[in-house]
């Protein structure tokens, strides 16, 4: 069984079942050192505090040769400030490793493949991201053993700190000025609707201090790709009724499948995102169109809109 060379992140909070299903991977490969993040209940969630005690415990059955780390939120800071607070402590103790979230269940080849590359392009300011998400892309490689993408995946990934502090120093915080239309053109091309989203996803972001888009946002602004798997390597266990971010399970992108990668990594011959690959995900991944440009557009203007349909959802009930 291969055993990965890189340290791990494991960002938890109040699933048992599934963060037990990504240590029993994280046993297999044995990671040397092991960070775990946790956020704390939230107090008008009754049940919430034993569920986040039973997930921490977990982490006391810890049965191989490791370094444990922790840090425990002394009170609930949501997702948007506990991640990449989580991924900062992390970087300022590790120049390069892996980050998995608790509903985010890697296969074995993930961390054989995240190791090559985080090495590969240890220095390589090109390169920002080593995505594990495939998503179902069906495309196939000839010559080379993965793609290089525009998009960064945050189900499953790797990277460097010399690649997080652009984000931590330039666009973590605050609002880099007006977003710019040239670098959101420069990637994604011409066409309307991309831009569009793009357009307003980053300004949602800023408004309600999401993490993911931001690093999106500073990788485009840096000039970096992230490399992409030709294969799925991470099964997103998190659609369903507790999930935070992604409602319905029939959500075809929740539990695709995980394939292995066996044979050694052969890099693409230049630093150019896979046009098609990225086409798929707007689609598939993003799932760009018509009425999700209207969502996010309003959302981008009335950013806490979202937060006060949910509150009288939960009056009504």
């Amino acid at each position: 069984m291969y055993k990965t060379n890189s340290p791990v992140l494991i960002v938890v909070f109040n699933r048992p079942q599934q963060t037990k299903e990504v240590l029993d991977v994280l046993r297999d490969v044995a990671p040397k050192r092991l960070y775990v993040a946790a956020d704390a209940p939230r107090p008008d969630r009754t049940t919430e505090a034993e569920k986040c005690a039973k997930t921490l415990q977990i982490f006391e059955n810890i049965d191989w040769p490791c370094e444990i780390f922790y840090k425990i939120n002394n009170a609930n800071m949501g997702s948007h400030t506990t991640i990449p607070a989580a991924i900062d402590w992390f970087f300022d103790n590790e120049e390069m490793g892996i980050v998995l979230e608790d509903d985010c269940v890697p296969n074995v080849s993930f961390f054989r493949y995240c190791d090559e590359l985080l090495e590969k392009y240890r220095y390589d300011k090109r390169v920002m991201w080593i995505n594990g998400s495939n998503v179902g892309y069906p495309g196939e490689i000839h010559d080379s053993s993965y793609y290089f993408s525009i998009y960064a995946i945050s189900w499953g990934w790797a990277s460097w700190r010399r690649a997080w502090s652009v984000y931590k120093e330039k666009f973590g915080k605050k609002k880099p000025g007006t977003i710019s239309v040239d670098i959101i053109q420069q990637y994604v091309g011409k066409s309307l609707m991309p831009r569009l989203y793009w357009r307003y996803i980053f300004e949602y972001a800023y408004a309600i201090k999401n993490w993911d888009y931001r690093w999106q946002y500073a990788m485009w602004s840096s000039g970096g790709l992230a490399c992409a798997p030709p294969v799925n390597l991470i099964r997103n266990v998190g659609f369903g009724v507790e999930a935070f971010h992604e409602g319905s399970s029939r959500d075809p992108r929740g539990n695709i499948p995980t394939v292995e990668i066996n044979e050694s990594l052969k890099p693409p011959k230049n630093y150019v995102p896979n046009t098609r690959l990225d086409r798929y995900l707007n689609k598939n991944f993003h799932r760009i169109n018509i009425y999700k440009i209207l969502k996010v557009f309003i959302a981008s203007r009335f950013p806490n809109l979202r937060n006060v349909v949910r509150a009288i959802r939960r009056k009504s009930i």
